[in-house]
């Protein structure tokens, strides 16, 4: 599988919404709009059924808490209900469980938002690429009971590092927020098709902020990775020890021709 297939995989992995594909339509908008966050009252709940083919099929459903602060992702097999991965993020720290490894991997940074978009957000990006031209109309159809229009990317206009990549999808006729949608590389022989199931704005109280926090999972190892600001600095320091090497190499190469 090329860079690009494995690209797209490795979206689906964190959570297939195709905020990548979103990024391609060049929009002149904030993308990630504060004012288009959850309110601080509200969870935004999404349940996405994720279909994936080619060298590494998977078929889940995947579960999205989303609140102003904090946010409960989980993506479970949708045949047999198993849990494949989940990620909690709460006021900068985020938690993601490794079934296989059976470990609790902790990651802290600087972000006191979620990773995740809101369905507004990415609403804004497709109503954006739709006036720039970016993607265009091809059909209409329903979805979750609400009129919908079926657009398809413009080659011209949509950036893409693969030739082959056709991304269609259905987004409210009235508020472009997106139901689904299908990436295919014909060329690499992969597909990735992203279906909103579900969608309700839940008010944040006692009962519901359970539902934000990773679930448990006795005897799970407990591993701190390293922070964002961490990893920054540990590859400034080896750009430094490259630049320093190569430094070296020409001042003894220089000395050898005196």
């Amino acid at each position: 599988m090329r860079r690009r297939a494995r690209a797209l995989l490795a979206g689906a992995a964190a959570l297939a919404v195709a905020a990548g594909a979103a990024g391609t339509a060049n929009a002149a908008i904030v993308p990630n709009d504060p004012a288009l966050n959850v309110p601080a009252g509200r969870i935004e709940h999404v349940v996405r059924e994720v279909t994936i083919k080619g060298a590494y099929p998977r078929h889940e459903l995947q579960d999205l808490y989303l609140a102003s602060d904090k946010a409960h992702w989980t993506a479970t097999d949708a045949a047999t209900g198993d849990l494949a991965r989940e990620t909690a993020f709460a006021r900068g720290v985020h938690t993601t469980y490794d079934v296989e490894a059976r470990e609790l991997q902790v990651l802290r940074d600087s972000g006191t938002t979620p990773p995740w978009q809101t369905l507004a957000q990415e609403a804004a990006i497709w109503k954006d690429a739709f006036a720039t031209g970016t993607t265009r109309q091809i059909g209409e159809t329903t979805a979750l009971g609400r009129p919908a229009l079926v657009l398809e990317s413009v080659p011209e206009k949509w950036t893409t590092d693969e030739p082959s990549q056709v991304t269609t999808m259905v987004v409210d006729r009235d508020d472009f927020t997106l139901y689904e949608i299908t990436t295919v590389l014909a060329r690499e022989k992969f597909s990735q098709d992203v279906v909103v199931r579900s969608r309700e704005l839940l008010d944040r109280n006692a009962t519901t902020e359970g539902l934000l926090a990773m679930s448990a999972h006795p005897g799970a190892r407990k591993v701190v990775v390293a922070s964002a600001k961490t990893k920054k600095a540990a590859a400034k320091r080896r750009k430094a020890a490259r630049h320093h090497k190569a430094k070296g190499r020409a001042h003894r190469h220089a000395k050898a021709h005196r």
